[in-house]
C-alpha cells in the first residue's frame, strides 16, 4: 500500500493560536523537524552505563565478569493499540532476551498490555472452538456469496484503517512538542549462573523509559528495572545502527510463558534442570 498518505498526517502538526510557522516556538527549537513515529523503527544498539559487577551474571566470551549489557534494542512497529511501538531487546550473548512494548504514557502502555493480553486470551479460546467452527465453515460453502455485501465489506474496512491512522496520529501528538519520551515494559527470559557449574533461567516483567535526544530518534538516554541482575534505574543509552523499515518482532509478548498473572512483576524461576 502506498504510505505517502501516512507519512504526511504523521509529519503534520497543528499549530498554537496566535504562532506562525516563522519565528514561533511551533516552528520547533533551532528550526527541528516535527517528530515523525515512524524515524523511530529502527534497530539500535543499547548499552547499560555504571552497572556493579554482578557475581550471577554468566561470563561474556571474552571471560570477563560484567553485569553491564551490549544489547541489541529494535523497535519493529506500531502496536494494534494506536500510540504504542512493539520491539525486542537482546545482548549479544542472548542471556537476555525480551519482547518490549513502548508507549508516550504509563495509562497508553498498560492499555496496550491489557489488549494483547485480552487477543492471546481469546486466540486461546478460539481454539478450544475449532471443531465447531468446522462444522459452520462446511454449511456457510453451500450459500451463494453477495457482491454488495463484499463492496460493503471492503469500503468498512478502508474506514476502519483510516479511522485507526487518525488515532495514532493523535496518539503520538503530544511527543510533537518536545524531545519524544517513552515508557516501555519487557518481559524476559535471563540466564545467569547459580554457581561455577550451574546456571538458572528467570522469567521477569519489568521496565523503564527512553527519551530520544531529537526528533530525527538518531539516539537516546534512559532507564532500566531488572530485579534478576540488581538493577535499579540503571542508565542506558542507544545509538542507531543504520535505518530499517518495519520487521517482524524477534518474540512474542507472552512467548516467555507470561501474562496477566504476571502483571504483579512476580518472577518464575526454571532450575538448571528445566522446572519452572
Amino acid at each position: 500500500m502506498d504510505e505517502d498518505w501516512q507519512d504526511l498526517a504523521l509529519n503534520h502538526r497543528r499549530l498554537p493560536h496566535g504562532k506562525s510557522k516563522k519565528g514561533g516556538k511551533a516552528s520547533g527549537r533551532h528550526g527541528e523537524a516535527v517528530f515523525n513515529p515512524k524515524q523511530a523503527i529502527t534497530r539500535y544498539r543499547l548499552t547499560t552505563e555504571n552497572v556493579v559487577a554482578n557475581d550471577h551474571i554468566p561470563k561474556a566470551s571474552g571471560g570477563d565478569q560484567t553485569a553491564e549489557i551490549d544489547a541489541q534494542f529494535e523497535i519493529h512497529g506500531f502496536t494494534e493499540t494506536p500510540g504504542g511501538y512493539v520491539a525486542s531487546l537482546v545482548n549479544s550473548e542472548h542471556t537476555f532476551r525480551a519482547a518490549v512494548f513502548l508507549a508516550g504514557s504509563r495509562k497508553l502502555l498498560g492499555e496496550i498490555i491489557q489488549a494483547e493480553d485480552d487477543k492471546k486470551s481469546s486466540e486461546d479460546d478460539d481454539d478450544d472452538d475449532d471443531g465447531d467452527a468446522e462444522d459452520e465453515s462446511e454449511e456457510d460453502e453451500n450459500e451463494d456469496p453477495n457482491e454488495d455485501d463484499d463492496e460493503t465489506e471492503e469500503l468498512s474496512e478502508l474506514e476502519k484503517q483510516d479511522n485507526h491512522h487518525n488515532l495514532r496520529t493523535r496518539a503520538f501528538e503530544k511527543n510533537s512538542f518536545r524531545q519524544p519520551k517513552f515508557w516501555f515494559r519487557y518481559q524476559a527470559e535471563i540466564t545467569l549462573r547459580s554457581s561455577s557449574t550451574q546456571r538458572e533461567t528467570i522469567r521477569e516483567q519489568n521496565g523503564g523509559y527512553v527519551v530520544f535526544a531529537t526528533h530525527e530518534c538518531r539516539r537516546f538516554s534512559g532507564t532500566i528495572d531488572c530485579r534478576a541482575l540488581g538493577w535499579k534505574e540503571v542508565g542506558i543509552a542507544g545509538v542507531r545502527e543504520g535505518r530499517r523499515g518495519e520487521t517482524r518482532p524477534l518474540f512474542a509478548w507472552g512467548e516467555f510463558g507470561m501474562g496477566e498473572e504476571d502483571a504483579g512483576d512476580e518472577e518464575t524461576v526454571g532450575e538448571g534442570g528445566g522446572q519452572d
